[in-house]
């Protein structure tokens, strides 16, 4: 089936924009859990036609590849993954691209042996390749070095992993607090005048909620008038959020452990309510929970949730503002900020040259995919098929 050619990111933009929320990379003021929606008779008919055809045409052609046995299509930027959703498949094709022409190194395998363009191989995994600097490779290696919580294979060898994105955005916060206070005073409630960061870490479990929750990055701040605060980070690229439920079954022990939690505190306007345990959001929902669970062993402490999501994913953005309709108080204890916005915030606060190139080289990899704008939609298309190649000439 024959696919428009290039202009993909705009594409998928418009899209997202007439499905529902966007927020775009330019968008100010102050803290949202959405941004404005694009509004689909905003746009020129052509565009709009031409981004709904487009999607269309990827999801019809990533079907009748399935049905002919491909799973692998090749691109000049390395093998990329039929069954990806277009959000997916975009970010694996600019991960790809990432790989071929920034780090300039072979693609790999991933744990099943299957080449992708977004994988490394273990040689680049082991230099630490998959993170921005040296700086934060360290990060990643000390943290991998004091038990579980990260991934080896995922954090080291899958660039389009959240995980590794995690290290590369807050791996230099980790390492300096002082450039820590600095960026996140904008971002988290009461502003921030001291920051710890710790990158994939949780409390013991026997003391809290009795599972394995954990945040991405916690941070431990003081706010601007001299409170002690929790910030427990979220970290999204493309994945969604966990789709088991917990705390649904009246025989499941960790249900009273939760309500219990959510009834000692006042996060929720109904914190008996059924829905807070939607598979939608119920990952976010126990996420908020272990802040809460923190704060009641710490009376005085704030906590707030931050969820960090790409622009582009408003699978991710629509979860949580249907979420946060369950808050009493969603302005103070959840916030939903972008890797666009978040940038652009930062942007004009790091002053050191090195500090300079990371935040441009973090928006290059996972921001600007106009810069790939190549690949699986331009020229030729082959489905691997075993020994068969079934050969599709992209118009």
């Amino acid at each position: 089936m024959p696919l428009p050619r290039s202009a993909y990111t705009v594409a998928l933009q418009v899209c997202v924009g007439q499905r529902g929320r966007f927020e775009s990379p330019a968008s100010g003021g102050g803290p949202q859990h959405v941004g404005s929606p694009i509004e689909p008779e905003s746009a020129q008919d052509d565009v709009v036609t031409m981004a709904t055809g487009l999607l269309a045409d990827w999801e019809h052609w990533r079907t009748d590849t399935r049905r002919m046995g491909g799973a692998v299509v090749s691109s000049e930027f390395g093998p990329q993954y039929v069954g990806d959703d277009a959000l997916t498949a975009r970010m694996r094709l600019h991960q790809s691209w990432w790989r071929a022409e920034r780090l300039r190194v072979p693609f790999g395998t991933d744990q099943k042996g299957t080449a992708y363009g977004n994988y490394l191989n273990e040689v680049d995994a082991a230099a630490g390749l998959n993170f921005l600097t040296p700086a934060i490779h360290h990060t990643a290696r000390e943290r991998m070095s004091t038990g579980a919580g990260v991934e080896p294979n995922r954090c080291t060898k899958n660039l389009l992993s959240s995980q590794p994105m995690a290290f590369n955005l807050f791996g230099p916060l980790r390492a300096d607090p002082t450039l820590a206070a600095v960026l996140l005073d904008p971002l988290l409630p009461g502003g921030v005048t001291a920051a710890s960061v710790h990158i994939e870490w949780a409390p013991p479990r026997a003391l809290h909620l009795g599972d394995a929750t954990s945040f991405d990055v916690a941070v431990r701040y003081t706010t601007r008038m001299g409170l002690p605060a929790l910030a427990g980070v979220e970290c999204k690229l493309t994945e969604p959020f966990s789709q088991t439920v917990y705390g649904e079954r009246p025989d499941d022990p960790r249900t009273e452990s939760y309500r219990a939690v959510a009834r000692n505190s006042q996060v929720w306007l109904d914190p008996e309510e059924q829905l807070l345990t939607d598979r939608r959001w119920n990952q976010v929902w126990r996420n908020h929970l272990l802040i809460e669970s923190i704060r009641q062993r710490e009376p005085g402490l704030l906590g707030c949730e931050i969820i960090v999501h790409h622009p582009l994913d408003t699978r991710c953005a629509t979860a949580c503002a249907d979420y946060s309709e369950f808050l009493a108080n969603p302005d103070d204890t959840f916030r939903v900020l972008t890797l666009s916005r978040i940038v652009e915030t930062w942007r004009p606060l790091v002053r050191r040259a090195a500090e300079r190139r990371w935040l441009g080289d973090f928006a290059d990899r996972y921001v600007r995919l106009e810069l790939s704008e190549r690949g699986p939609v331009d020229g030729e298309l082959v489905v691997q098929r075993g020994l068969l190649a079934v050969r599709k000439r992209v118009t």
